[in-house]
């Protein structure tokens, strides 16, 4: 009986691989043959209608699209001057990271630069893109991003509150004295985090 099971499951499995379609042994030989034509090539022409070439996307910085966005703004070249000089302030993570008084000491004497009109240069880079760029720590790059979004936006005081006031008790994880400082319930917390 063991023989008899054996030969009639050794013929079964040779049935079922005559009915398999053939492995093909070389793959990647066959591949490369298929896809070994460049399709940008193939309908190059001589004529300058047909020249497409591949061309990767350049890389831009974070201070090149600042800069490109704020060269739009309708602002006086003194603006801009006192926007772009922030700009250069801003570290790669998008803070600014020294306080305006001490940028502004870096300014010639002869501009005479208010803080006034820094502050004001500032509100203009933290309404450029990417929401939260030019923000001077966690807590306003937080409150920037959350200004950004519209006021329908649920629980979005007690996000903003959250943010600006409370992160370190939410790092904590201390979400029953959090309920009790912006005297909202538990539902109401989640959805603002």
């Amino acid at each position: 009986i063991d023989s008899l099971s054996s030969t009639s499951s050794s013929s079964e499995v040779e049935n079922t691989k005559a009915e398999e379609p053939p492995v093909q042994e070389n793959f990647a030989d066959d591949f490369l043959d298929f896809s070994g034509s460049n399709r940008w090539d193939e309908n190059a022409s001589s004529d300058d209608d047909n020249d497409y070439s591949f061309q990767e996307s350049a890389s831009i910085t974070l201070r090149e699209h600042l800069i490109s966005q704020a060269s739009l703004l309708p602002l006086s070249a003194r603006d801009l001057t006192l926007i772009m000089f922030l700009i250069d302030a801003i570290n790669e993570d998008g803070y600014i990271e020294q306080p305006l008084e001490e940028l502004s000491g870096m300014l010639d004497a002869e501009e005479e630069v208010d803080i006034l009109e820094l502050q004001t240069a500032l509100k203009h880079i933290q309404h450029l893109d990417p929401p939260g760029v030019g923000a001077t720590c966690l807590a306003d790059c937080l409150c920037l991003q959350l200004r950004a979004l519209p006021d329908t936006t649920p629980h979005l005081g007690i996000a903003i509150a959250l943010a600006s006031n409370h992160l370190p008790l939410l790092a904590a994880r201390d979400f029953n004295k959090l309920k009790k400082i912006l005297a909202c319930n538990e539902e109401a917390l989640k959805e603002a985090q």
